[in-house]
């Protein structure tokens, strides 16, 4: 048996047993349109992501916002797919952000929406 045989069997077996949340997902990323530090390297394989994350057990992904910009790209993803949630929150690496976008007015768009 092939070692991609044997991948697919284990993979059908464990998603046979177990269901997944995913609570963090950094999905707007531009990583998962296939750039990286800003260089176009692959092409855009987010649907190839999400299937295989819902082909081995995950049933929900909730979508992590940690900046203005992340908050309308959360949004449109949740809107595409009942699977997929957001939340929106300050991420410690971006704290330094904030005081550029003015805190007070982040908070008060991330309320609203």
């Amino acid at each position: 048996m092939s070692p991609e045989v044997v991948d697919i069997i284990c993979y059908s077996r464990f998603s046979a047993m177990r269901k997944f949340v995913d609570i963090g997902a950094n999905l707007t990323d531009s990583v998962f349109k296939g750039i990286y530090r800003g260089k176009n390297v692959h092409s855009d394989d987010f649907q190839a992501v999400l299937s295989r994350a819902f082909d081995v057990g995950m049933v929900k992904i909730i979508v992590t916002a940690g900046c203005e910009e992340d908050i309308y790209d959360s949004l449109s993803l949740v809107k595409e797919d009942e699977r997929l949630y957001c939340t929106v929150g300050f991420i410690l690496r971006d704290v330094m952000s904030l005081r550029k976008l003015q805190a007070p007015k982040y908070i008060s768009t991330s309320l609203k929406l």
